[in-house]
């Protein structure tokens, strides 16, 4: 069986309702199966930065997580799927205010393969995608 390279999921699980949420790890990790995944999200340690800030970030959000909430998460996942984990941020921590973290949080799933007999190298003739573009532009 063929397996996905890569998946992203840049700033969506904070507008899953519970339900749809706890399905998600199960298609990602269980049925997809991707060799890297990238799961980013709001950490709602930092909101206390924002100058007379209340709520979450986007009025969409069912939830925001702490660190260690969406490490515990993280940590199921990787647990349940085979998968390793590490955590990250987007930017850099606020100077004098180290301790809330990120901005936003970052975690980069890794997929573990139990028994690899051999190494496959890829000829960069003949690749299985097609290059689109070396840039993206947001308006």
């Amino acid at each position: 069986r063929e397996s996905l390279s890569s998946f992203c999921i840049s700033f969506r699980i904070e507008h899953l309702h519970p339900n749809t949420l706890s399905k998600l790890p199960e298609v990602v990790f269980g049925q997809l199966q991707p060799c890297y995944a990238i799961v980013s999200t709001p950490n709602s340690e930092y909101n206390v930065l924002f100058p007379n800030f209340t709520g979450f970030r986007h009025w969409d959000h069912k939830f925001e997580w702490t660190r260690k909430e969406f490490t515990k998460w993280c940590s199921n996942i990787s647990k349940s799927y085979n998968y390793s984990v590490e955590y990250t941020g987007v930017g850099k921590p606020t100077p004098g205010f180290e301790m809330v973290g990120f901005c936003s949080q970052i975690a980069i799933f890794t997929r573990r393969f139990e028994r690899q007999d051999k190494v496959v190298k890829m000829d960069p003739e003949n690749l299985p995608y097609t290059f689109v573009s070396d840039s993206m532009s947001y308006r």
